[in-house]
């Protein structure tokens, strides 16, 4: 008996109190840094803004790139004799 009071007595206390729900709050925006960029061969000058973490990216790619052509022991198919036809 006294079990059923107690259950009923916090059934009573938890409607009156609802929980609160917290939805989740948003990360902070990184800041956005704007350069002009000309591409080769135009004249055109275009922006591109980036955030750091994504320029940061963007060069090591860059890098990643590089260095995986300056490594390769083999020509690239560009530079290989022809072969006859």
């Amino acid at each position: 008996m006294l079990d059923l009071l107690l259950v009923v007595a916090a059934l009573a206390a938890a409607q009156e109190n609802p929980p609160v729900i917290v939805e989740g709050t948003k990360p902070p925006e990184e800041k956005k840094v704007c350069r002009s960029v000309r591409e080769t061969g135009s004249r055109m000058v275009k922006q591109v803004c980036r955030t750091a973490s994504q320029q940061r990216q963007d060069e090591q790619d860059a890098k990643n790139k590089l260095g995986l052509g300056n490594r390769s022991t083999s020509p690239p198919e560009t530079f290989k004799a022809p072969t006859g036809q």
